[in-house]
This record gives C-alpha cells, structure tokens and sequence, in this order.
C-alpha cells in the first residue's frame, strides 16, 4: 500500500508532461512547420501525421485525467483526509454544492450561448455575481 502513492503520483506526472508535450506540438512546432509546406506536401503529410498524433494526444489526456483521479482517491480515501467517523453521514450542505457544482456547469454554458454573452459588461457583472453568491 506504501508503493501505490508515489506510483500513482509518477504515472500521473508521465501522463501529465506527455499531454502537455503533444500540446505543444501542435500549437507551436506543427503550426509553424505546417506554414511552410506547400499545398501538395501539406496533402500528403498532415493526412498521414495527424491521426496518430491525435490518437496519442486523446491518450495523454485520459491517462492524466484517470491517474488523477486514482490519486485523488489514493490521497483522500487511503491518507485518512474522508470523515473522521466512519459512521458519519452526510448533511444537506455538501449535497447543495455538489448541486451547484453540476448544475452550474449547464447555468454556465446557457449564459454564455443566450444573447447576453454579446455585452461583455453585462455578462461579466453577472458572472461575478453568481460566484458571490455560490461563494
């Protein structure tokens, strides 16, 4: 049980530093070498480099989410940081944030696709507001 933290914790640094390194190439290294192709080496090259690339960043991503994870449940649930008493139940509060947490997500995406979003004063006091109130 003493080994599964630190593993975790460099899986998750591994995943992390390979998620971010595909990232990188293909906002700074593939968008400039990608700039000087001609059309016709274009057609032959992206079309041959871009799905594995894509595969492999795809991969990056939920490798790093999901050893995330585990290392969250490893460090709060394993590390002693759950209840105190294990006959503990929860109260209403943590449900109302876990609530809010959810539905301001979908509160979040409406506002912002609604015609509020074209007056960046209007929505940004709004947004402001609704962190108050959540906070």
């Amino acid at each position: 049980m003493d080994l599964i933290h630190p593993i975790f914790k460099w899986l998750h640094i591994i995943a992390g530093i390979t998620w971010i390194g595909l990232l990188y190439f293909f906002n700074w290294i593939n968008g400039h070498v990608a700039a000087t192709m001609d059309g016709e080496t274009k057609k032959k090259v992206i079309p041959e480099l871009m799905p594995r690339t894509l595969y492999f960043f795809r991969w990056g991503a939920a490798w790093t989410w999901i050893t995330g994870v585990v290392l969250l449940l490893v460090i709060f649930y394993h590390g002693g940081l759950t209840f105190d008493d294990p006959d503990a139940t929860w109260g209403t509060w943590p449900f109302i944030m876990i609530a809010v947490t959810f539905l301001g997500v979908f509160l979040y995406d409406f506002l912002y696709k609604s015609g509020l979003a074209s007056n960046v004063r209007v929505i940004t006091i709004i947004s402001f507001l609704l962190v108050g109130v959540v906070v």
